[in-house]
């Protein structure tokens, strides 16, 4: 998920507020990794998870409560042990980060969203002794990300966080009826889509967040520019740009699938 984009759609509009959870630190067992985050809105709403249960019930209570005022901090720790605090047969202990935005927060957002969409990239954060969370993008390099874990800690205030896209790369091509309704079927599974046709105006207004449109005059011209171990799905609306892009993907060895929609014929 990308969850500054979403952040930034949910402050878009004046009077928005949400709270961000993030967990912190882990100790033992627990059923999230340091750096798995959700988004909470005064009204309910809830985008991504920190685990399910009562873990994330108590978070969603927690961070709905903090934005029906003004509250004290903008960002603030919470320790929970997962057994005797919440009943969870886990047994280990979860601190959590919880961070409140604004619409007058957007500014910073927008910066955090358009490097999330760009790639991977990572952040040097500190908290201040007034409860306010600096975070500035300290590298844009896809490295920095490849199997690491998402938030390291530093000392008790200050820590790095690694964002990066998780799902596995897929090339749709195409962007008629049938891909659109399999871009809804894979919008809540962990791929990272991109979705390619020709057409001007053909693709939704509105798209999933693993969701990327690109449009391209010649979409063969694509297949140099996708990862390298993408899955290649091939539903166009011609028959020779079919073939072409299956002739193509079929001689880079390294795409471990390649589907063609069509008849037996």
């Amino acid at each position: 998920m990308r969850f500054w984009r979403q952040l930034h759609d949910i402050l878009r509009q004046p009077g928005a507020k949400a709270v961000m959870v993030t967990v912190f630190e882990v100790v033992g067992s627990s059923p999230s990794e340091p750096g798995t985050r959700m988004i909470a809105t005064s009204d309910g709403e809830k985008f991504g998870t920190i685990g399910g249960g009562m873990l994330e019930w108590e978070s969603q209570r927690e961070a709905r409560e903090s934005l029906q005022g003004a509250p004290a901090k903008r960002c603030w720790k919470v320790r929970k042990l997962l057994g005797p605090d919440l009943g969870q047969c886990c047994g280990g202990g979860v601190t959590l980060l919880f961070e409140c935005f604004f619409h007058a927060d957007l500014k910073e957002v927008a910066q955090l969203a358009a490097a999330e969409e760009s790639g991977s990239f990572t952040t040097a954060c500190k908290i201040d002794a007034h409860g306010r969370l600096t975070r500035q993008i300290s590298d844009r390099s896809a490295r920095a990300c490849t199997g690491q874990a998402a938030l390291d800690l530093l000392d008790a205030n200050e820590f790095s966080e690694r964002f990066a896209r998780t799902g596995a790369p897929l090339a749709l091509f195409g962007a008629g009826h049938v891909s659109k309704a399999l871009i809804r079927a894979l919008a809540p599974l962990p791929f990272d889509i991109t979705w390619v046709d020709s057409r001007a105006g053909i693709f939704p207004a509105v798209l999933p967040d693993n969701t990327t449109s690109l449009n391209s005059a010649h979409p063969p011209n694509v297949l140099s520019q996708v990862a390298a171990d993408s899955m290649v799905v091939v539903m166009t609306h011609s028959h020779e740009l079919d073939l072409e892009l299956v002739e193509n993907a079929l001689t880079c060895p390294s795409f471990p699938y390649v589907g063609l929609i069509g008849s037996k014929s």
